[in-house]
């Protein structure tokens, strides 16, 4: 993971999940498997898919973060590899696993994907940021 994709992907994160509030849980979260859905003060639409191991610290059930109207106060990815660590303000930490040598780890962005953050197989990143894509 290269150092200015690492701060690139990191503040499209913190603009899009500062602060949103985790709205519903999808598809099959008994395995490594999972799909959060979140909501921007701005009732902007929000996705993180989880395809690769992932842990939730202490131990909570994502509806208790749902049912407590949980926000994001911190979302980062590790120093080496880019592995998603997403901060709750009940104190709790969804870290999910960044390093996969064939498959994409997670994504993370709008859900029409205009904005996308993409943990990409080898450790590499990949993210789609339409504020840098245009022309000066």
């Amino acid at each position: 993971m290269k150092r200015e994709e690492k701060q690139e992907a990191e503040e499209v994160l913190t603009r899009l999940f500062s602060g949103a509030m985790l709205m519903d849980v999808g598809d099959d979260f008994t395995s490594t498997y999972i799909r959060l859905t979140f909501k921007r003060k701005d009732g902007t639409p929000l996705v993180i898919t989880a395809e690769n191991e992932w842990e939730l610290t202490p131990p909570r059930s994502f509806f208790t973060l749902m049912a407590n109207h949980e926000v994001v106060t911190d979302i980062s990815l590790g120093e080496e590899h880019p592995h998603l660590l997403v901060c709750f303000s009940g104190g709790e930490t969804l870290m999910v696993n960044g390093e996969d040598a064939l498959y994409e780890s997670w994504q993370a962005g709008t859900e029409s994907q205009d904005y996308l953050v993409v943990a990409c197989p080898g450790g590499d990143l990949a993210v789609w940021n339409p504020e840098n894509d245009q022309q000066p």
